[in-house]
């Protein structure tokens, strides 16, 4: 009986367990899946939040590009597409080639406009065939790799003129670069690609100078703008035309700097350069030959040579109303007269250059050794005939000079100031020339008849002495 007891009390609790076991199990599982089931919540508002930032970035950078366009389309803008003047380079430089010209690849040459803005010509130096100046040079040309049509023709922007193809222009005549003083380069009218570079130089040039009128000299210089590796058949240098936006020929100076030269004139010119030999290649190169006419001032020439020398000639002439019998006096005279026009001319070589031609003031000289000379051989042959028994002939000789000596002087000096050089006045050059001759027969017939009126008188004295 106690054993059945037992039995039944032990299956009655195992009963329980297995009640309670069922009810436990059941709770697990709720349990598990309420936490299975909170991650999942978990991961969707995650995932919920994440979609809500990313609407929301979209939202703001619709927002920024919204305001960027407003700014764009506002008038202090520089592009219609919104963006700055940075972007818009550096787009317009994507993939852009500085080596190629514009239209390379077609037969197309390109146009190349050029102005010139000078401010000052100095240093004019006609020993070395230079001068200096200091000028401002604009050059414009058209580049359809630069075309940016979100943008307005008044619209300029700022370019790097490293960045991008410039024209090689080169000054064909140079002598020195001393500086270029500044530099800017911008895209005038982004609707048509035309770019405009202006520099700033200060420059020395080359120009040969015609000094066969020196003192009186004009002299033609030139600026000389050349291509210097694309030949006309790629590149073509013009003058800025007036549809261009500059003037037809080249602006004047605002200043004129220099002591000895006015400028009179101008004359702008194209010319066609022969390439240099070197090149191997018989194309021609196109140039802008811009030629300033100018005049030499010579007063400070007539002041401290061309005067000196016509009182030396002068003093000459004076020497033969000396009595010829002062010897020492003569001699002195004609010699230091001599030293002085020698040493006249070593200063006026100084102010020239080397050049095989005579020049007016070479013939200035000359006119003046030629009176000088003269006079010592006038007074040797003098001094000759009355030393040996020819008293009255060298009388008349001596009176000869003395009254054609003068005028003659006068006359040489009116031919050699307008009637050499290269700017011959055949009038005057006809005129002076005759009245020279003239003057020396009248004074030789006036002699002569002196000489044979006296020589026919003279036995008739003698017999009445």
């Amino acid at each position: 009986m106690i054993m059945r007891g037992r039995t039944a009390l032990a299956f009655w609790l195992l009963q329980l367990l297995a009640t309670a076991a069922s009810v436990t199990l059941p709770l697990v599982a709720a349990q598990d899946a309420t936490t299975t089931t909170s991650a999942t919540d978990a991961e969707t508002a995650s995932a919920a939040a994440t979609t809500t930032t990313t609407t929301a970035t979209a939202t703001t950078a619709s927002a920024a590009a919204t305001t960027t366009t407003a700014a764009a389309a506002s008038p202090s803008a520089t592009a219609s597409n919104g963006l700055s003047f940075m972007p818009v380079v550096d787009q317009l430089l994507k993939g852009y080639d500085l080596w190629a010209r514009p239209n390379a690849g077609t037969t197309t040459a390109t146009a190349v406009y050029a102005q010139y803005r000078m401010n000052r010509l100095f240093n004019v130096d006609p020993t070395t065939n230079a001068f200096s100046i200091d000028l401002y040079l604009k050059l414009q040309w058209s580049d359809p790799r630069l075309v940016y049509s979100g943008s307005t023709s008044s619209e300029t922007i700022r370019l790097d003129s490293s960045k991008i193809w410039v024209p090689d222009v080169y000054f064909y005549n140079e002598h020195a670069i001393f500086d270029a003083v500044s530099e800017s380069c911008v895209l005038k009218d982004p609707t048509q690609g035309i770019v405009v570079l202006n520099r700033h130089f200060v420059a020395s040039l080359t120009s040969p100078f015609q000094l066969a009128d020196f003192p009186f000299d004009d002299q033609a210089i030139s600026i000389q703008l050349a291509s210097y590796s694309y030949n006309a058949s790629y590149l073509t240098l013009n003058y800025y035309p007036a549809e261009q936006g500059g003037p037809a020929n080249p602006s004047p100076f605002d200043t004129f700097s220099s002591v000895l030269w006015t400028l009179y004139d101008e004359d702008p010119t194209i010319k066609r350069v022969l390439s240099d030999p070197s090149r191997n290649t018989s194309a021609t190169y196109q140039g802008l030959w811009y030629s300033l006419f100018i005049s030499r001032d010579p007063t400070i020439y007539i002041l401290k040579y061309i005067l000196p020398l016509f009182f030396v000639a002068f003093c000459s002439c004076v020497s033969y109303w000396v009595d010829p019998g002062v010897v020492p006096a003569r001699v002195g005279f004609g010699v230091t007269l001599l030293l002085a026009t020698v040493t006249l001319n070593f200063v006026v070589s100084g102010d020239l250059p080397k050049v095989n031609y005579a020049t007016k003031m070479d013939y200035y000289v000359i006119t003046v050794f030629t009176f000088v000379f003269g006079a010592l051989v006038e007074f040797t042959v003098v001094h000759y005939l009355k030393a040996n028994g020819s008293p009255l002939l060298s009388k008349h000789i001596e009176r000869f000079f003395r009254i054609a000596s003068v005028p003659t002087l006068i006359l040489a000096w009116i031919f050699v100031t307008y009637a050499t050089g290269t700017t011959i006045s055949r009038g005057v050059e006809y005129g002076t020339g005759s009245l020279i001759g003239i003057v020396i027969i009248i004074c030789a017939v006036l002699t002569v008849l002196g000489y044979m009126k006296e020589a026919r008188e003279e036995p008739s004295k003698k017999a009445s002495n």
